[in-house]
């Protein structure tokens, strides 16, 4: 311990016993109010009276009290009571009231009661030498001073508290002088034998004891924290916080992370517990006190301390903590208990504020919290919680949108809005502006600046800059250079423009035409002047009839058509004779195409030119093949049916027929059994195999062993009583003696076969071995059948050949399953061994020389038809045959064609060219008809063949023009008729373009001075020419306009330059007023700003105020909720820690202590033995513990209590001694108070004024200010963190508060406005009060203020009777005073009330003298009525006599009526109470189908989660798939992308050679060994009747030749153009790959010099000569005939692009040759298809490799830029891979949680299934009781009905009499009531 504590724990221990002079329990000092000395009764009559006879003693008192002017009480009457004291009745009264009110207030505020009667007085010294003589009381009664009402007198009476012998002084004597007091027991001992005892123990220190007697207010309880202190040092040194009190530590510190920390983000409401609603402020606190950390809470006066403390306590009971709240006022206590009562929890509170609890109470109330019923929250409420975090998020998302500062401006959406709002009334200008949302404070401020100086400049102008001359000028400066300029300028320009104008005029007229005049319209008439003058004689009709644009297609269609009739001609008739121009191509061609359709259809060949060439050996194969199938499966008929074998139809049955003969051909020697057959049974039998041999070995080494040594009669002998008595009798050496043993010996000896004789031990070996012979001989026995059965033949018991059996079964097994067509026939010729041995040899033979499946397969190879081994030979068959008959016809009908041919040629170029007779045909047929049109359309110019078409286009061109003319001027028909027949008009037109032109020309110059002085100068072009002259004069005329544009423009453009130019044309447009020229930007700027910043805060931009009303409304309604569901389920978690009462437990068990304590009746254990017995159980069950500090001392010892946290509320009243004891017992401390109220005030220290001793030391007085402020606030602020409450909610009224929160609180109180400033009596108000002087040297008080106040009491309760009112004094003298006051106010209204009181008795005399008078008349009216009421009673006795008789029948009736409701009543009764019972059994099955139903959706959802986990897995798994897929592919392209950059890098070096290598180069680029190189260099291929190789028509890198980098870069394009006509029907684009394009190079270079197909390759070919695109014919012309004809012969080319089996391509266009030819190849997937590519990866690698060639640099920059991309991505997968198998972890894991879960869930089920099943028994069993209780009911109500009937009748009866009787009353009423009257007017005059 450290000796800061140590100084510190001795300081306390001091002040808690404080044995000093001021301690009233070691020197008693008499004060004029402190205490009461009694002299008479004495000391031992007071102690009978009182202590053993309980009964009240009465003080003297005064029976009349006044009060006089100043207050004072005056004594008038004085009565005596029981006893008598040392003081006057009035000193006596003052004093008696102050010690009732402190005692009452200490038991209010602190439980503690402080009044006692102190027996005998020690009277002693500290040292023998001093002359100060202390008094010290010994015993303290406990007692209670009682008062009814101020005229009343006091009773002393008793307390509840025990009498004791004063503590204090006990301890003293015994430290300080070694001193032990005498015990006392209270019940035995007397008071004055105990004094004497004492003043025996004392008498040797000169001490002595007086028989005194005093009342008055002691407190010794604080002993027991002395004791606590004293008792756990160690725990107090532990303590962190009590280290960092005393200085030992440093102040504790909170993380950094819990300031300014947004509760709404970070904290979930399912995550908190608060039960009570709380503040920011509020929960900031909650939050430190969640995080264990010790801290001080500051808590003005109605800033919801309590509710903070009720949130604090439930989260921390919430989270299983154990809760000591401690406070010095039990109304603090009770205020916050209040409060956990009220939301649910004072279950889980302990209240133990007084020293002096219950027993029986406390035990109770233990027992209580153990059987409260356990509760659960439902998880619609944990929905809600979840609702309100979103409803919640979404409001804090407007919120902080709303207020967030953003962009340039940094300011908020709010903020701007304001702005806005005072812009409403400024002009709307509609204007865009650039990147508003980047726009800074600067930039917008100086913008303001430019518009404001712009203002200023349109503010002085002499007049509208619209009207102004100058306007849009680009001068900057007018100087004098310039004025000359404008002058000489314009005066020569004038005259120039009206002449000009004048000549436009004339020109106009003479023409008819219309032309604008201005200069654009000179300009215009000048060049229809030009062009006219050109003009060559064309028909009028091609400008006013026909569409000159299709005369010119026309025209060049119809030259192009001439030409390829030539071109066509004289191809074919260097192939083809005479003969083949008669033939009919379409015929021909059709016919074949069907042929070879047909043949494509059947054959596994698409190459029509290779099946031309082979279609003989083809028709061969397939008839050798179809033949020999066909005998062998004949063959296999015949065999299958002498085995029992189905019809054999198919490839498949026939194989397994030939695998079938196979193995019987290998079993045939084996002779199974049925059960063989069977493969459970095989292999049954091959494991018992071993066994049984095992058992037969066994058999045969036993036989043989006995037989060695002995006859085989042996075995017959029955030597199994002989081995019993062997293995029994004969076991012990006394075997020797038995003469059967001998005998039995004997017989053994007679079966063996030589002389010897046989020992004990050895005729036991052998009588073993015997045994063991018999028994397996025995089992062979049993089980010969079984052996028959399994083994057949092959069984021969102990002779049996096992390895031939194993062999034989191996064999058999390994060969019968390929028997594939066992049947029950084919296993009975297996059995019985009858199977035709020879003819299965034979076929087998046979087979072996005809491989049926090899031929099958060539069959399928050749035919192209869905057919495989499960086929139907014979369908095969025929489809074969069918081949064959079209194979034979094709080859007849190609070998006719190609009898025509001059060379020969393959399939495809025999096609092409009967394409070409067609197309020759068609053009020529085409032209003929076409003839008489042509002449009609071109008129003079064609002239047949000899047409010089270029002259024609070029008439036809002019044509187009002057339409282009007449369109674009509106040239009237007589000009174009001019213009197309009269030579005059173009002669006018030429000389008048010369003319107009000079006179332009000599215009332009000052015109274009004049022009570039203005920015949109060029407009003056459009002008009328004769205004632009008139608005030249007036510019020469007013320069002084020009100065003020150019001081307008100068700001202007400064406007322009910072980007204001558009808003200023706005502005200028809508004539905006200067003054509003800053505010209308400004107001456009906002609304834009907005725009653009709003998308970036979507919870601003989506804003609707419906909607935002309608999430706040439900906020507040779930807000609200919370606390009720926070509530439930702390309690839950409370519930669930408390222990099961019922279990067992042992003796020592705390529960089992707790048990024997409820059952006792009497000798309770003490509290504090209890408490320290079952710690443990009653932190369970009361997790809260809500005690004063001196309870906590009193009762929990420290050693078994720690609690989590520790709360001290109304710190500042408990001085720092008195709170250790409670810190000590917490790990973590919050010191809750208010450090602007005032310091602890103890009642003893505050009453210890100048008359209650005598000393008067300095050192006193400075012990007593040092004692004085201290509190453990005070301490607790300067080591522990703190948090303030800020929000006041307490005043109703703001103006109550305000005072304290400016001046003690610095305003930092956030409080609420009032609804009304200021009201009657409301809020605070100033009453002055006239001459209201403090009488400072008198009596301390202030009267006339007391009597105003006293005024104001009763004027409150005049006006507000409902009100309470409350009245505060600074002094008790003025509380006097003011009481004093009232009572005098109380008098004078008194004295008021009685002069009252006789005013209205003269009154009242005057009336008397009035009545008598009247009293005459009276009495004479009362005789004259008596007469008329005897008349009236007659005949009302009458009636009443006929009603009673009426009414005893009513009352038999009822009286039936009322048995048989009582009947129906009871039988209703019952069957309620069925119904109830049924209604409980229903509720008992709704409820257990309701737990059944739960369970059920709770393990569906749980299932769902496996589900949804599994799910998530699978999902996971794929992605790991796909991530490592896409892994992989990412380092291939890494790789590739080296590779590729490595290439460029060296290429790079030698793009030169590379340029030249065509694609040669691109390919070898690409990989070395690329396949495409050997295509490219192919010397040994060669196309059939070729005599060099196809390659060498290739010159690579020749810029015509199909290899050249231009070329494919073209043939690239055409590519994709194929790929883009597939996607529109609906196919997959072709990919592209080297070989494929080389292949095409190839063809193409050979078919530029051939004019066919070479048909060298495995690939599909489109070919054209001619054809800048050639799709306009492949693709357009022949789909358009395949759409119209359906012909393919005519289409194939089409049909090539359009086939969906083409999955590769290539392309190449050449310039070589006389034709642009060009070629595309068209493959199969598995052909050429060697890093085959999409057409957008191969293009990309090509203008790579282009750019590469062409632009070396830049490639190698995009290679390595490309290659950095492709790393980055494999980077990134590798990322989606662990990210991947995280996922999976997590899947897994959450997937084996879910069966957890399911497991419970079922369990649930099946416990709720069985209690359903019951409850519907138990409710079917009442539904019985309720059906017979219903039949007994209804028989009750009909009885009842019966009843009700008679009883009704009867009433009503009984009813129309009593009308009778009632008339008749009420005429009798009306007599007697008048006789009243006048009896009462008689009385009135005889009381006057």
């Amino acid at each position: 311990m450290g000796q800061k504590l140590h100084n510190r724990i001795e300081i306390w221990k001091k002040l808690l016993l404080d044995f000093g002079k001021r301690n009233r329990l070691i020197n008693f000092l008499e004060g004029k109010r402190s205490n009461v000395m009694i002299t008479t009764p004495s000391l031992d009559k007071l102690w009978e009276f009182i202590v053993v006879n309980e009964r009240e003693i009465v003080f003297p008192y005064a029976q009349k009290v006044q009060v006089d002017d100043d207050g004072e009480e005056i004594y008038e009457t004085i009565i005596r009571g029981d006893i008598e004291t040392n003081k006057p009745i009035d000193d006596l009264q003052k004093t008696l009231k102050s010690l009732r009110y402190k005692a009452n207030t200490s038991i209010e505020e602190q439980g503690i009661n402080t009044l006692y009667l102190t027996l005998g007085m020690l009277k002693w010294k500290e040292r023998d030498d001093s002359s100060q003589v202390f008094s010290s009381p010994i015993i303290l009664v406990p007692v209670r001073l009682l008062i009814e009402s101020i005229t009343s007198p006091y009773r002393l009476v008793l307390h509840d508290d025990e009498i004791v012998i004063n503590p204090t002084l006990s301890h003293k004597l015994d430290n300080d002088f070694g001193i032990l007091m005498p015990e006392f027991d209270s019940t035995h001992d007397s008071p004055t034998d105990y004094l004497e005892k004492l003043s025996c123990k004392i008498k040797n220190k000169g001490w002595n004891v007086e028989e005194s007697t005093h009342l008055t207010n002691l407190s010794f309880l604080k002993i027991n924290m002395y004791k606590d202190l004293e008792r756990n040092e160690e725990k107090l040194n532990a303590n962190s916080v009590i280290a960092a009190l005393v200085g030992e530590k440093n102040p504790i510190q909170v993380s950094e992370d819990l300031n300014n920390f947004d509760h709404d983000k970070q904290i979930r409401p399912i995550d908190t517990f608060q039960v009570v609603d709380a503040d920011s402020s509020q929960q900031d606190a909650v939050l430190l006190s969640k995080k264990g950390a010790s801290f001080v809470l500051q808590g003005p006066p109605g800033t919801g301390k309590s509710q903070t403390i009720t949130n604090i306590i439930a989260e921390a009971i919430a989270d299983g903590k154990k809760v000591l709240f401690v406070s010095e006022k039990m109304a603090a206590l009770q205020v916050v208990y209040s409060r956990l009562a009220s939301v649910g929890l004072a279950d889980f509170c302990f209240t133990l504020h007084s020293h002096k609890a219950k027993k029986k109470d406390i035990l109770r109330d233990l027992a209580n919290s153990i059987n409260i019923d356990r509760t659960r929250v439902r998880d619609e409420a944990l929905t809600q919680l979840d609702l309100l975090e979103r409803k919640r998020c979404l409001l804090n998302e407007y919120q902080e949108e709303l207020h967030t500062q953003t962009s340039g401006l940094n300011v908020s959406i709010y903020s701007v809005n304001g702005e806005l709002a005072k812009l409403e009334n400024v002009p709307d200008v509609i204007f865009s502006i650039s990147d508003v949302d980047t726009v800074t404070v600067a930039v917008l401020n100086e913008r303001r600046y430019l518009l404001n100086e712009l203002s200023k400049t349109m503010g002085k102008r002499s007049e509208d800059y619209t009207d102004n001359v100058w306007r849009d000028s680009s001068v900057k400066f007018l100087s004098n250079a310039l004025r000359h300029e404008i002058d000489s300028n314009v005066a020569t320009a004038i005259p120039l423009i009206k002449e000009l104008a004048e000549r436009h005029t004339s020109i106009c007229s003479k023409l008819g035409v219309k032309f604008e005049s201005s200069l654009i319209g000179i300009d215009d008439l000048i060049s229809l002047l030009s062009f006219v003058a050109k003009s060559p004689t064309i028909p009028i009709e091609w400008i006013m009839n026909h569409n000159t644009d299709s005369l010119i297609e026309n025209a060049h269609k119809y030259k192009l058509q001439v030409e390829q009739i030539a071109k066509i001609t004289t191809e074919l008739k260097s192939k083809y004779r005479d003969i083949f121009f008669d033939c009919d191509a379409t015929k021909r061609k059709n016919s074949l195409c069907s042929l070879m359709h047909k043949l494509q259809a059947r054959i596994e060949e698409n190459d029509k030119d290779w099946i031309a060439q082979n279609i003989d050996k083809i028709n061969d194969e397939l008839i050798s093949i179809t033949n020999g199938i066909n005998s062998i499966i004949e063959e296999a008929k015949l065999l299958s049916s002498k085995l029992g074998i189905s019809e054999l139809n198919t490839i498949n049955q026939v194989i397994c027929f030939i695998k079938s003969i196979q193995a019987l051909a290998d079993i045939h020697n084996i002779q199974p059994t049925q059960k063989w057959f069977n493969n459970e049974e095989l292999t049954r039998i091959k494991s018992s195999i071993e066994v049984c041999k095992s058992l037969h070995n066994a058999v045969l080494e036993s036989r043989d062993s006995i037989l060695s040594h002995f006859d085989k009669e042996i075995l017959e002998w029955d030597f199994y009583p002989v081995l019993q008595r062997f293995r029994s009798e004969y076991k012990s050496f006394f075997r020797i003696f038995n003469g059967r043993y001998h005998k039995d010996i004997k017989q053994l000896n007679l079966y063996l076969s030589k002389g010897e004789k046989i020992s004990y031990n050895k005729a036991l070996e052998v009588l073993n071995v015997l045994k063991q012979y018999s028994d397996n001989q025995g089992t062979i026995t049993t089980n010969t059948s079984q052996y028959y059965d399994d083994y057949g033949n092959y069984y021969a018991c102990i002779n049996t050949q096992w390895d031939v059996l194993s062999d034989d079964i191996e064999k058999f097994e390994e060969s019968v399953c390929h028997l594939h067509m066992i049947t029950s026939d084919l296993k009975n010729l297996i059995v019985q061994g009858q199977l035709p041995v020879s003819e299965i040899i034979q076929f087998k033979t046979h087979y072996s020389e005809f491989n049926i499946e090899s031929a099958f397969e060539r069959l399928c190879a050749l035919l192209k038809c869905d057919c495989n081994k499960a086929s139907q030979w014979n369908d095969i068959r025929i489809y074969a045959q069918e081949t064959n008959s079209i194979a034979i016809e094709f080859i007849s009908e190609y070998q006719s064609l190609m009898n025509m041919q001059k060379v020969n040629c393959n399939y495809e170029s025999a096609i092409s060219d009967l394409d070409l007779l067609m197309s020759l045909n068609v053009l020529n047929e085409r032209l003929a008809k076409q003839k008489d049109s042509i002449c009609h359309m071109y008129k003079d110019y064609y002239d047949g063949t000899e047409t010089d078409w270029e002259k024609l286009i070029e008439a036809l061109k002019y044509a187009v023009d002057l339409k282009n003319l007449v369109s674009l001027y509106n040239l009237p028909e007589s000009f174009i008729k001019n213009i197309c027949e009269d030579c005059g008009i173009r002669t006018y037109c030429y000389n008048e373009n010369l003319i107009m032109s000079e006179q332009k020309d000599a215009l332009q110059k000052s015109i274009t001075w004049f022009v570039s002085l203005f920015n949109n100068g060029k407009d003056f072009y459009q002008h009328n020419i004769i205004d632009l002259a008139n608005r030249m004069s007036l510019c020469k005329d007013k320069k002084y306009l020009l100065e003020e544009w150019v001081d307008y423009c100068s700001n202007r453009e400064k406007c322009k330059n910072v980007g204001l130019e558009e808003y200023i044309n706005k502005a200028e447009e809508l004539k905006i007023d200067s003054n509003y020229i800053v505010e209308a930007y400004l107001k456009r700027f906002y609304r834009l700003w907005l725009d653009a910043v709003l998308p970036n805060f979507p919870a601003v931009q989506n804003f609707r105020g419906r909607i935002q009303t309608q999430t706040i409304n439900e906020f507040c309604e779930l807000d609200k909720g919370q606390f009720k569901i926070a509530q439930a389920r702390v309690r839950e978690r409370a519930l669930s820690r408390i222990p099961d009462f019922n279990s067992v437990n042992g003796a020592r068990d705390e529960i089992a202590i707790l048990k024997r304590e409820l059952n006792k009746q009497r000798r309770l254990m003490p509290l504090r033995k209890l408490f320290m017995t079952i710690p443990n159980l009653v932190t369970s069950l009361r997790p809260c513990f809500m005690m004063s500090p001196l309870s906590v001392s009193v009762f929990l010892e420290a050693q078994s209590y720690d609690f989590d946290l520790v709360i001290f509320d109304e710190a500042s009243q408990v001085h720092t001694e008195d709170a250790i004891g409670a810190i000590m017992r917490g790990k973590q401390v919050i010191i809750v108070g208010d450090t602007k109220q005032l310091p602890p005030t103890s009642f003893f220290s505050t009453s210890l004024n100048d008359e209650d001793f005598d000393v008067d030391t300095d050192e006193a007085i400075e012990d007593n200010d040092a004692g004085a402020y201290e509190s453990i606030l005070d301490e607790a602020v300067a080591i522990l963190p703190e948090r303030s409450l800020r929000w006041h909610y307490r005043s109703r009224h703001e103006h109550l508060i305000a005072f304290s929160n400016i001046k003690i609180y610095n305003s930092q109180l956030i409080t609420f406005p009032s609804s009304t400033e200021k009201a009657p009596d409301c809020g605070v108000e100033y009453v002055y009060v006239k001459d209201g002087i403090y009488d400072r040297g008198g009596k301390k008080n202030n009267v006339i203020e007391a009597r105003r106040v006293a005024d104001l009491v009763f004027e409150h309760f005049k006006k507000h009777p409902k009100r309470s009112l409350g009245i505060v004094t600074f002094s008790e003298s003025q509380q006097n005073a003011v009481d004093a006051a009232k009572a005098l106010l109380a008098e004078a209204q008194n004295k008021a009330a009685s002069a009252e009181d006789e005013k209205t008795k003269a009154q009242k005399e005057t009336e008397i003298a009035q009545a008598e008078a009247e009293l005459v008349k009276a009495g004479e009216a009362l005789q004259s009525s008596e007469a008329d009421i005897t008349v009236k009673k007659q005949a009302l006795a009458s009636a009443q006599e006929t009603l009673q008789s009426l009414q005893a029948a009513k009352d038999q009736k009822d009286t039936a009526l009322s048995q048989a409701q009582n009947d129906f009543q009871q039988a209703q009764t019952e069957i309620e109470r069925i119904q109830s019972e049924v209604s409980a059994k229903e509720a008992e099955v709704a409820k257990a189908e309701a737990n059944l139903s739960a369970a059920k959706t709770a393990y569906e959802t749980e299932q769902n989660n496996q589900k949804a986990g599994e799910a998530e897995q699978a999902d996971a798994e794929q992605q790991l798939e796909n991530a490592k897929k896409t892994q992989s592919e990412a380092e291939e392209k890494v790789t590739e992308a080296q590779k590729v950059y490595d290439r460029m890098v060296e290429a790079q070096k030698n793009a030169q050679a590379l340029a030249l290598k065509g694609s040669y180069g691109f390919f070898a680029y690409k990989d070395k060994d690329n396949k495409a190189l050997d295509i490219l260099e192919d010397t040994k291929l060669k196309v059939a009747g070729d005599k060099v190789a196809i390659s060498s028509y290739t010159e690579i890198g020749n810029e015509d030749d199909a290899t050249s980098l231009e070329n494919m870069k073209l043939a690239l394009e055409f590519i994709k153009k194929c790929n883009d006509l597939r996607v529109e029907n609906g196919l997959e684009p072709l990919k592209v790959s080297d070989e494929m394009m080389a292949i095409s190079q190839v063809q193409a270079n050979w078919s530029a010099f051939n004019r066919t197909h070479s048909r060298t390759y495995y690939v599909g070919e489109n070919l054209a000569w001619g054809y800048q695109d050639p799709f306009d014919v492949w693709y357009d012309y022949e789909k358009k005939v395949y759409e119209e004809t359906g012909s393919e012969s005519r289409t194939g080319h089409y049909r090539n692009i359009v086939n969906k089996k083409w999955a590769m391509t290539g392309f190449a266009v050449t310039a070589r040759g006389n034709w642009l030819t060009t070629e595309q190849s068209f493959g199969y997937a598995e052909y050429y298809s060697a890093n085959a590519k999409s057409f957008e990866e191969y293009n990309q690698e090509f203008q790579e490799y282009y750019n590469l060639v062409m632009n070396s640099s830049a490639g190698t920059s995009q290679a390595l830029e490309a290659l950095n991309t492709a790393k980055q991505e494999l980077e990134e997968a590798q990322k989606q891979v662990e990210a991947a198998v995280w996922a999976i972890e997590q899947a897994k894991q959450k997937q084996a949680e879910a069966s957890a879960k399911m497991q419970q869930k079922q369990q649930e089920i099946n416990n709720n299934t069985q209690a359903v099943q019951e409850a519907q028994e138990k409710l079917a069993q009442a539904q019985q009781k309720h059906s017979q209780s219903a039949e007994a009911n209804a028989a009750a109500h009909t009885a009842v009905e019966k009843a009700e009937k008679e009883a009704q009748e009867a009433r009503q009866a009984v009813k129309t009499q009593q009308q009778a009787v009632d008339q008749a009353q009420n005429e009798l009423n009306l007599v007697q009531a008048s006789q009243e009257e006048k009896q009462k007017i008689t009385i009135m005059h005889l009381q006057r």
